[in-house]
């Protein structure tokens, strides 16, 4: 049994429309795990409570980039020369 054309791309739309919703809701508890692990893991090793998925310090002159407890200390220079970049490609 043949389906007719617009039958057929209603179906295709629905699918898509489904497919989208999939990857939006695993997208939305990615996140939260994400977000409660880190609460947790900071709660018992820290004594607080905060959720710091990402957090920026700067402290005498010296950036540090914290992702999930992990510190990122890029130099001074690296940062001035992406922004260099940035500036160039947006001229």
């Amino acid at each position: 049994m043949r389906m007719s054309r617009s039958e057929r791309y209603r179906s295709i739309k629905k699918y898509k429309r489904k497919c989208r919703r999939v990857i939006f809701l695993s997208l939305i508890l990615t996140i939260a795990g994400v977000i409660a692990a880190d609460y947790s893991i900071n709660k018992l090793m820290a004594s607080n409570a905060k959720v710091k998925v990402f957090s920026f310090e700067n402290e005498n002159s010296k950036f540090e980039i914290n992702i999930l407890n992990y510190k990122l200390k890029p130099s001074s220079d690296f940062i001035a020369k992406i922004v260099d970049q940035v500036k160039s490609v947006l001229n």
